[in-house]
């Protein structure tokens, strides 16, 4: 046999084998390359991304395709809420205030009173809003945007970067104040009046970026310090106290889906995730070096991450660990294999072969495979898979470094989505952590 032909034998054997990477996140085609500083979905389908030079964009089928609304602005964007399909709000450079009634088509322009930069924007309800900015700027809004007033005190040389309302009442927002420190401010009458308080990154000064909060009283805030290190900030009793993580990288944007599984996004594509409140953060791979501004999560499962050069990631199984297909022969039953190391610390493999279904479906589209980690009261820790996959071996990569020592298991799902729940094989083992 010449060399050519046995090289070429050799690859196609190799490509056969089918050893497909399943990325924590993937890269979406979003028609620009203008810095992106927020993204916001409405539900599964439908959201909304913005950014600099008025640029507003929309999807309505999950990130596939996206369009180009026109803002009829040129000033920057900064954050964006929608109400619903058709109403949203954003806000941006030079005073900027834009809503909409018809899902982004039009834009019509709402006085703001400031020609001051406004850089975020909430809104608890379909009525109670807060925006803030440049110069302690906070303004409030009980008709759903369409008036603001001027929240008090007002005029001090501090900068607000983000806002949250958690109630019609209580809202936060941050930023930095004029000494370099992080600056924390609480309302309890929707944004009328005021209280500021700063504090220190583990002694470091930092400029608070975004906001989180899981209840009145739980938060966190995320900051960049002064050296370029990424701050994290945490706490349970509404920003009287905070504890503190740094990390290599600025972070910018965080967001949580539900009170224990969070996100945050930053410099360099950095993506972090905690799966217990913001204890413990677990660093994932983006696949980009993009500055990363915003994250915005449907559920645990699927999310977003935006930033600069039009970059928008999703990821579908919570960003976890990558799986792999690894042996493109089809297998003649289910099998869910022991994990290996076990005991482990504080990683694990585990293996599962899914053979030709019998059922309803397509050979195409395969089987939907979930495999999910729960500790030994039946409390569900991480989601590993949630996708279709063909026929064949796979293998996971599991990461205990955040959870405390102790049993728990995995279990395996695979059935036809046309068939009714509970058809299909499921299997359960167990593995023990020891650190």
């Amino acid at each position: 046999m010449k060399p050519n032909k046995l090289l070429f034998k050799i690859l196609f054997s190799l490509l056969t084998l089918c050893l497909t990477i399943y990325s924590q996140w993937f890269g979406l085609n979003t028609g620009t390359t203008q810095n992106l500083n927020a993204i916001y979905f409405i539900d599964a389908e439908t959201g909304f991304a913005c950014g600099a030079a008025g640029t507003i964009i929309k999807t309505t089928n999950g990130g596939t395709n996206w369009s180009v609304l026109i803002s009829g602005s040129s000033a920057e964007i900064r954050s964006i809420h929608f109400f619903n399909s058709t109403t949203g709000i954003l806000c941006g450079y030079t005073g900027t205030i834009l809503r909409t009634t018809d899902g982004g088509a039009n834009w019509n322009v709402i006085n703001s009173g400031t020609t001051t930069q406004l850089l975020g924007i909430s809104f608890i309800d379909n009525l109670s809003g807060i925006c803030v900015g440049n110069s302690g700027t906070t303004l409030y809004s009980t008709n759903s945007g369409m008036n603001w007033l001027v929240g008090q005190p007002t005029g001090y040389l501090v900068t607000f970067y983000t806002a949250f309302m958690v109630n019609a009442s209580t809202g936060y927002c941050a930023g930095v104040n004029t000494i370099f420190s992080p600056l924390f401010a609480k309302t309890t009458n929707g944004g009328a009046n005021w209280t500021y308080s700063a504090f220190y990154v583990n002694n470091n000064e930092a400029t608070l970026r975004d906001i989180h909060f899981m209840d009145a009283n739980n938060g966190i805030a995320v900051s960049n310090l002064w050296n370029g290190q990424g701050g994290i900030s945490k706490t349970t009793n509404a920003g009287v106290n905070w504890s503190h993580q740094v990390f290599a990288s600025a972070f910018y944007g965080v967001d949580f889906a539900g009170i224990l599984t969070g996100y945050i996004v930053g410099f360099s594509g950095s993506i972090l995730k905690t799966i217990d409140g913001g204890n413990n953060w677990v660093q994932q791979t983006s696949g980009t070096g993009a500055f990363l501004k915003s994250v915005e999560f449907i559920d645990s499962l699927v999310g977003y991450a935006a930033g600069d050069g039009g970059v928008i990631l999703k990821t579908t199984n919570g960003g976890v660990t990558g799986f792999k297909q690894v042996s493109g022969a089809i297998p003649l039953d289910f099998k869910l294999y022991q994990n290996y190391p076990n005991p482990f610390n504080p990683t694990t493999k585990i293996k599962f072969d899914l053979p030709k279904s019998n059922l309803t479906l397509s050979e195409a589209k395969g089987l939907i495979v979930t495999l999910i980690i729960y500790d030994i009261l039946g409390r569900e820790i991480q989601t590993l898979v949630n996708e279709q996959l063909k026929p064949g071996t796979y293998e996971v990569d599991f990461d205990g470094s955040n959870l405390p020592s102790g049993v728990y298991y995995y279990m395996l799902t695979a059935g036809d989505p046309s068939l009714r729940s509970g058809q299909g094989f499921s299997e359960t083992k167990k593995m023990i952590l020891i650190k």
